[in-house]
């Protein structure tokens, strides 16, 4: 069986980080799409390799190297901000990248999002937010609807 191209964002971070493991013990090649000021010293002892870029800042070379991964994992997100704006810029907007990318090449890849807690807003400053927070859908509605009113660019 020929292994998946997998190309997974934010991969340095803790849930990225295991999956890259994860992936690449089960025989997966796997390219890891990584800002150049991320910690970058757990993967480089995996088999895999790196491409410098940014979702949200830089996301050139994802529009270069997109084409060819077979399956995008989409796990680059911010779960800090300061303002709550800046959870929508990273994470919508990121999303958007990731998607028009994959969107710009004739066969494109599957995408698999992948959640954060970011999804259910930001806190009201003093506590953080924990499972038991109720849920903020129309901040992660908000959020999305950059990305949906983008008729005639990219996949939607």
């Amino acid at each position: 069986m020929t292994a998946n191209r997998i190309l997974v964002t934010g991969a340095s971070g803790f849930p990225g980080a295991n999956l890259v493991r994860r992936l690449v013990s089960q025989g997966e090649q796997v390219s890891c799409f990584v800002r150049a000021t991320s910690d970058v010293s757990e993967l480089m002892r995996k088999n895999c390799s790196l491409i410098y870029g940014d979702v949200v800042e830089s996301p050139a070379a994802l529009f270069d190297s997109i084409h060819e991964f077979d399956l995008v994992d989409h796990l680059s997100a911010s779960t800090y901000a300061v303002r709550p704006g800046d959870l929508v810029r990273v994470n919508s907007t990121g999303m958007k990248n990731v998607l028009d990318a994959c969107a710009s090449v004739h066969l494109p890849p599957t995408m698999v999002y992948v959640s954060s807690i970011s999804a259910a807003g930001p806190s009201n400053g003093t506590r953080p937010l924990s499972e038991a927070a109720p849920a903020q859908a129309d901040f992660l509605l908000r959020a999305m609807q950059g990305i949906l009113r983008s008729p005639g660019q990219g996949i939607f």
